[in-house]
């Protein structure tokens, strides 16, 4: 571009000279043109060298502007183009083979700083907020952490092959829907017993011994649904014997300490209606 710009100048340089007898009659525009004219071929013979200025011609002028022009679009491009491989800025494929080594290392600080900013600020940036919020480091550390185990794993058993079919146990309504509706009359049940000591106090000794064993119920269906649920037999068949056998254990002993509570003692009921009513009673003495 620069090239074409000092050929049209010549020309009208030379068109000038010819309809103008002197300098003083020349127009505004021909003085402007002329002072441009001169200040690019002065830079042409200067980058022309060892050419003689003589024989320096119209297209010897517009090569050697071309090939500045393209220098200074080079190093341009070479200071607005993304860094994407670290092997970019130590061999850049846009220098020229004739700029100098302070130029190219001018041209190589900035992209250098953009890297660095790049992969320094992130970092920094998160360990200043990791210092201002505790959250941020127990998270951290916490993603960290190795997995451990409470528990060792317990042994992997298949009964037979993988190709065989599964076979289903065969339905029983004890330990179906019949053990489910008792467990929801059992429920019902106890929600008025639990009601009755806040409204009137011990009633009688009957209804204590109703609450009672259906309270014990309610315990002992509750853990052994727990215990079939978590301890099948084909998997932990010790474990499962010895937590049935503990269930029963404590039914036993929870029942034997309500008798004595009930024939030495004042009773369930009347125990839970003093424990809630507790705070009203200090308060009034």
């Amino acid at each position: 571009m620069g090239g074409g710009i000092v050929w049209a100048a010549l020309r009208c340089q030379r068109e000038v000279r010819r309809s103008c007898c002197s300098a003083r009659e020349a127009p505004l525009w021909c003085k402007c043109l002329r002072l441009f004219t001169t200040r690019q071929v002065g830079r042409a013979k200067q980058e022309a060298g060892p050419i003689a200025a003589e024989r320096l011609c119209p297209e010897a002028i517009a090569e050697a502007v071309r090939d500045r022009s393209r220098k200074q679009l080079d190093v341009q491009h070479l200071h607005t183009a993304p860094v994407q491989h670290v092997g970019d800025l130590y061999s850049p494929p846009h220098l020229p083979s004739s700029t100098s080594t302070a130029m190219a290392s001018l041209a190589l600080r900035p992209a250098l700083r953009q890297a660095t900013a790049r992969s320094v600020l992130p970092a920094f940036r998160f360990q200043q907020l990791a210092q201002r919020s505790p959250i941020v480091a127990q998270t951290s550390g916490f993603q960290t952490s190795t997995r451990r185990a409470i528990l060792p794993p317990l042994p992997q058993k298949i009964k037979g092959t993988v190709n065989d079919a599964y076979e289903a146990p065969e339905p029983h309504p004890q330990h179906g829907s019949y053990h489910w509706t008792f467990d929801r009359i059992v429920s019902i049940g106890v929600l008025p017993l639990t009601v009755a000591p806040f409204a009137a106090g011990s009633l009688s000794p009957l209804l204590d011994s109703a609450f009672i064993s259906l309270l014990i119920i309610h315990t002992y269906t509750g853990f052994q649904n727990v215990i079939t649920d978590y301890l099948p037999k084909w998997r932990v068949p010790r474990w499962r014997k010895a937590f049935e056998y503990a269930n029963m254990l404590a039914v036993l002993v929870v029942g034997w300490g309500y008798y004595e509570f009930e024939t030495n003692d004042v009773g369930l009921t009347e125990a839970v209606r003093k424990i809630w009513r507790a705070p009203s009673e200090k308060r009034e003495a």
